[in-house]
C-alpha cells in the first residue's frame, strides 16, 4: 500500500474462554456470543494493555485517537477495555465496530474444533499455497483476509488525517494485516505471531 496517513497498532484480543477451551470459534454467530468473552486472565492483560497504551499515547499528546473493533465479543471487550484507559467510551464515535475485522472463517469443519490440533495444519497450507488456500472446502484464504484487511485501512485513511487508531481483533487478522500492509509475504504471516494483548504498531 501507499504510505499510510495515520499511525496503526493491530491489537490482539486478550485471552478468552475460547482459548481456554482450546476450541475454534470462527463463525460471527459463535463469536459474539457472552460464553466466548475474555477469561479472568483475558481482562487481567487488557488492563496491562491500557496501561501500556495510556503511557505510550503520553508521548504522542494532542493525537486523536480511534478504536476499530471486531464484532467478536472477546476482540470488542478487548478494544473497550484499553480504549477506557485513555479516555474513550464504547458509545463515542472514536469506537466503531468493522466486520471487515471479524476473525478469520476457518471453515464449517472446524468451527469448535481443537484449535492447538488444527492451526498449525492449515498455517502450513497458507505457506504452502502462499495464502491462496483456505481451509477445507469453505474456509477463508489468507489472501482474502488481506484484501479485507487492506480495504478497512483504504476506508480509514479516506476518513481520518495524523491520527492513531487502534485495531481490535484476532490472530491471523493481525498477523496478515500486518503482512499485508507492510508487504511482507501472506503465506508465512503465522510466523509473526502476537500474543493475547500484544500491541504492535504497524507504522
Amino acid at each position: 500500500m501507499a504510505p499510510l496517513n495515520n499511525t496503526y497498532y493491530f491489537l490482539r484480543h486478550g485471552h478468552s474462554l475460547a482459548n481456554e477451551a482450546d476450541i475454534i470459534t470462527s463463525t460471527i454467530e459463535n463469536g459474539i456470543k457472552a460464553e466466548y468473552k475474555l477469561s479472568a486472565k483475558g481482562i487481567e492483560q487488557a488492563i496491562e494493555a491500557g496501561e501500556k497504551f495510556k503511557k505510550m499515547m503520553e508521548s504522542m499528546p494532542g493525537k486523536p485517537i480511534y478504536f476499530v473493533n471486531s464484532p467478536f465479543y472477546r476482540a470488542k471487550e478487548t478494544g473497550a477495555i484499553v480504549a477506557a484507559a485513555v479516555g474513550i467510551k464504547e458509545d463515542s464515535p472514536n469506537f466503531e465496530i468493522n466486520n471487515d475485522l471479524r476473525e478469520r472463517f476457518f471453515g464449517k469443519d472446524l468451527e469448535l474444533k481443537k484449535s492447538s490440533e488444527h492451526y498449525p495444519v492449515l498455517w502450513k497450507e497458507d505457506e504452502a499455497s502462499n495464502g491462496s488456500k483456505g481451509p477445507g472446502p469453505d474456509g477463508e484464504s489468507a489472501n482474502a483476509v488481506a484484501e479485507r484487511i487492506q480495504g478497512v485501512v483504504k476506508g480509514l485513511e479516506a476518513k481520518h488525517k495524523g491520527a492513531v487508531i487502534v485495531l481490535s481483533a484476532h490472530g491471523d487478522i493481525c498477523t496478515i494485516g500486518q503482512a499485508a500492509l507492510t508487504g511482507a509475504p501472506i503465506g508465512t504471516h503465522f510466523k509473526n505471531g502476537l500474543a493475547n494483548c500484544e500491541l504492535r504498531q504497524v507504522n
